[in-house]
């Protein structure tokens, strides 16, 4: 953590600390927050930034503090320098690069071809470069993802390519007396219990298919595997129409097009002991040059010599391949991560930035990690440590810690009950999370706008009416469109994107509106014919109320009613002629005696809003607080309270 120091004017020491000093983002842009910590009277300011960013807060503050920085999008690299509280913060801009595979393996005895796929942003150049006259490129730069095409022929130490920022490592496998074709498995080691990754040497140097047979054999008094062989796919040019299939677990695989040759996956029996071995033949090795129509050319291939599968009581390192998400966000949850590699013992342990996080075994190739509460955006990097003997620590690879909205599913609700129940096409619903929005806003007119000020909420990809945002809730109506058990929500913040979660939906899950706007106590309830709330005498929640009499009629105030004839557009009001009526009669209880409905529907001039009249029973119980419950569709509404006398 940097830290800095000045001298006041009273010559005392202030301390300043920045907590985020150095902030890297893709070409999107995004947000990031910067601490600030000093004493409470150390007055300071953010100075010196560029046009590009923005500090959407702390300026300028006294004592500890927080800046917030909201990058715009970029259509190339760029980075600058500005001063918080006199310290001096980078702010960066790059392209993000990715290569697959990072590394491969060939025969030194002829000229082979392979590909490398790149990944990036559209708009993000690359280049492909060799300085090893074994190893050709093709082509030699680009942009947005592509391949770049390998040809390869020599023998030695291996080479290192530039490809997209990233090295890509090239071995050569040395084969004496090696005819042009044969495939070929390396001795190797292993320890027991666990699926070996054994590497297939060979293949065809154009386009071609090979087919072949590996079988796994104890030698000595090693025990019998129980499991079949496997193999870890292959990575084939789509566009060269290639593929890689696995006709048969028991050993026969099929490769066919530019492919990476895969691996053999051994399983070895727990039960083997140090110094069993195993052997692995492969037989029955044919291939073709794939020609147009029936012109396909028998290419030959020589016999395959064994290979040796040595037990060993020496813990091999974990190889870790992928992160599953590869991000968390800020102040969130705990999240759990799924990490998937090679060598995972019941004794590995996942690490942030080389701290164990709470960590669980699934097999040999999977593990489940514990993310805990992170409150610093940024980079982390995740490894997989197992312990001695032998073991060690994977490689790592990066977990963001991303500043965007959040919200879970628990968190989306009925607008009236606040329960989560599913949501209601045509219905108010409520969505509680973080960094929703900077502040508070309303919407003031209608057709309901789908952004309010800098917030869209889309339910299966269209954009859904806003009615109130703020930065920990969001009250929006559900599209009429959306109908289904199961809705896709999303939320994007000031540009930055929300995960996509997935909430129920439902028919009908009605919830009365109430004076508290807490789903409980009196409810939002008018006496027909006046604009006074059901309630004791006097004021509700600063609004002139009295108790309803028997015989009058209440106008209940709800939503999640469900379907309803003449329905208007999303985000626009109900109209009054012809009225929209539900498609299911809705029922009304007041202190357990049923009322006469007298209309159930959305309310005129509203959005998303119900409004059910009824008749107050000639027997009700009279009370300042009388429970009421509205009933659709066989689904209750929460109990609220209404006066009766």
């Amino acid at each position: 953590m940097p830290r800095h120091q000045w001298v006041s004017r009273n010559g005392r020491p202030v301390s300043r600390t920045l907590v985020n000093s150095d902030i890297s983002f893709t070409l999107d842009g995004g947000s990031a927050t910067i601490s600030v910590r000093t004493s409470s009277s150390c007055a300071w300011v953010t100075e010196n930034y560029p046009t590009w960013i923005t500090v959407a807060r702390g300026t300028k503050g006294t004592g500890d503090g927080a800046v917030e920085l909201v990058i715009a999008p970029s259509s190339a690299p760029r980075s600058a320098r500005l001063l918080v509280a006199g310290k001096a913060v980078t702010v960066s801009q790059a392209c993000p690069y990715s290569v697959k595979p990072t590394r491969q393996l060939f025969f030194s005895n002829r000229t082979w071809q392979s590909f490398i796929q790149v990944a990036t942003q559209q708009q993000c150049p690359w280049s492909a470069t060799s300085t090893d006259a074994r190893v050709a490129v093709s082509p030699g730069s680009g942009a947005g993802d592509g391949y770049v095409r390998l040809t390869v022929n020599g023998e030695g130490l291996g080479s290192v390519l530039k490809v997209a920022n990233q090295e890509f490592h090239v071995g050569f496998a040395p084969v004496a007396n090696t005819p042009d074709h044969m495939i070929q498995l390396p001795n190797s080691a292993s320890i027991a219990g666990v699926r070996t990754r054994v590497p297939i040497w060979g293949g065809c140097s154009d386009y071609c298919a090979v087919s072949f047979s590996v079988s796994l054999l104890p030698v000595g008094e090693a025990p019998l595997p129980t499991t079949p062989l496997g193999v870890e796919a292959s990575q084939c040019v789509p566009s060269l129409e290639a593929s890689t299939t696995v006709v048969n677990l028991g050993g026969t695989l099929a490769l066919g097009g530019y492919c990476s040759i895969p691996a053999l996956v051994v399983p070895i029996p727990k039960t083997a002991r140090p110094g069993d071995s195993y052997r692995l033949d492969v037989t029955g090795v044919s291939a073709y040059k794939a020609g147009r129509g029936s012109n396909n050319e028998a290419i030959l291939f020589a016999p395959s010599p064994p290979a040796t599968l040595t037990i060993t009581d020496i813990i091999p390192a974990p190889i870790l391949e992928s992160l599953n998400p590869s991000h968390v966000h800020l102040d969130g949850d705990t999240t759990i991560i799924t990490l998937k590699g090679w060598d995972f013992l019941k004794t590995s342990v996942a690490r942030v930035n080389g701290e164990d996080i709470p960590t669980s075994y699934v097999d040999d190739r999977e593990l489940r990690g514990a993310v805990q509460t992170i409150s610093v955006p940024g980079t982390r990097y995740v490894t997989v440590f197992t312990p001695p003997p032998g073991g060690g620590v994977s490689g790592q690879l990066p977990l963001e810690v991303t500043v965007g909205p959040t919200f879970d599913r628990l968190g989306v609700v009925g607008a009236a009950d606040f329960r989560p129940r599913g949501i209601v096409a045509g219905s108010i619903a409520s969505l509680f999370g973080r960094r929703l929005t900077a502040a508070p806003a309303t919407a003031q007119t209608t057709p309901l706008p789908v952004t309010l000020g800098d917030v869209s909420v889309f339910v299966n990809g269209t954009a859904a009416p806003l009615i109130y945002v703020s930065p920990y809730q969001v009250n929006f109506q559900v599209p009429w469109e959306a109908v289904g058990t199961v809705h896709k929500l999303q939320v994007v913040a000031a540009g930055l994107y929300s995960d996509v979660v997935a909430i129920d939906g439902a028919v009908f899950a009605p919830g009365i509106f109430t004076i508290d706007q807490l789903g409980v106590g009196q409810a939002a309830a008018l006496i027909d014919g006046t604009a006074m709330i059901a309630g004791p005498a006097g004021r509700s929640a600063g609004i002139p109320s009295r108790p309803a009499k028997r015989g009058e009629v209440v106008s209940i105030y709800c939503t999640g009613l469900g379907p309803v004839s003449n329905r208007p557009a999303t985000g626009r009001p109900s109209g009054s002629q012809p009225l929209s009526l539900t498609s299911v009669a809705a029922s009304v209880s007041v202190g357990g005696i049923l009322s006469d409905v007298l209309f159930s529907g959305l309310a005129p001039g509203f959005v998303g809003l119900y409004q059910v009249n009824a008749r107050i029973p000639a027997d009700a119980p009279a009370g300042s607080a009388v429970p009421l419950v509205l009933t659709i569709g066989g689904i209750a509404s929460n109990t609220v309270t209404i006066a009766v006398e």
